[in-house]
């Protein structure tokens, strides 16, 4: 297990030396809320950092913050601010998955894909999920359940008819 994000420091990262791998939730360089994001940027400039893990072998893992690295890669930039933290005990998935419910709702898909991930891959139990994503165990076992049911009633739920 990693450590907890600790003794952060703010740097200017090289973009071609961050690292996304399994962090990406979310992310169509074309998705018009990224357009709109980097406008934003280009005019405001950068408001809070993105999150990375201290280096590896010269390399760094995004936390969080996709979003804005997305659009600075969009603006063709060549550094991002970021902070720079020890390596994390939650998997960079979980890190991310907290960062976008805290940030933004995902679609009932995007969460069921996350917490099955959390389930199987992590093999994280209900709780252990609940706790991380400090959300209650009910909400954590409806998105479990769901993938036992039917094509036909998977497609209600995710289109929001059910």
């Amino acid at each position: 297990m990693r450590k907890k994000p600790t003794e952060e420091q703010v740097h200017q990262i090289p973009i071609n030396k961050i690292d996304i791998l399994e962090q990406r939730l979310r992310y169509d360089p074309e998705d018009e809320s990224i357009v709109e994001f980097a406008a934003d940027i280009q005019r405001h400039g950068l408001l809070q950092p993105i999150g990375v893990d201290a280096s590896l072998n010269g390399r760094h893992q995004l936390l969080w913050g996709g979003r804005r690295l997305a659009a600075h890669i969009r603006l063709k930039k060549d550094y991002i601010l970021a902070r720079v933290y020890g390596r994390a005990d939650e998997s960079v998935k979980t890190i991310a998955l907290i960062e976008n419910l805290q940030r933004r709702d995902l679609t009932i898909q995007e969460e069921v894909d996350a917490v099955t991930y959390m389930h199987t891959e992590e093999k994280s139990s209900p709780d252990q999920i609940a706790v991380k994503l400090s959300k209650s165990r009910g909400w954590g076992l409806r998105r479990l359940s769901l993938p036992i049911f039917g094509a036909d009633l998977q497609a209600h739920v995710y289109e929001g008819t059910i």
